[in-house]
């Protein structure tokens, strides 16, 4: 995976079932961005963008879904889980 200029930290890389995708969180100015990256192509598609602290990002057992905790209790105690299609869109 190439650095992307201007990214502050890239976390929690986890790859589809087919291998045709990795999935990370990105910190960057005061939010956390869930990124869909395709291997092939190498292009990069932001699923959700969340000002919040943000758990490790799991997929899905059939990859339609990131799941993540997020928080914004005393040291970003998780308060919620978010499920974030990986198709793009509203889950």
């Amino acid at each position: 995976m190439a650095v992307v200029p201007g990214r502050t930290s890239t976390r929690g890389v986890t790859i589809s079932r087919n291998g045709q995708a990795l999935y990370y969180r990105n910190n960057e100015r005061g939010a956390v961005t869930i990124i869909k990256r395709d291997v092939a192509t190498g292009t990069a598609t932001e699923l959700s963008r969340i000002k919040a602290m943000i758990g490790q990002v799991k997929l899905s057992p059939d990859d339609r879904y990131v799941a993540a905790f997020i928080g914004d209790g005393p040291a970003g105690s998780p308060v919620a889980l978010v499920l974030i299609p990986t198709a793009g869109g509203n889950a």
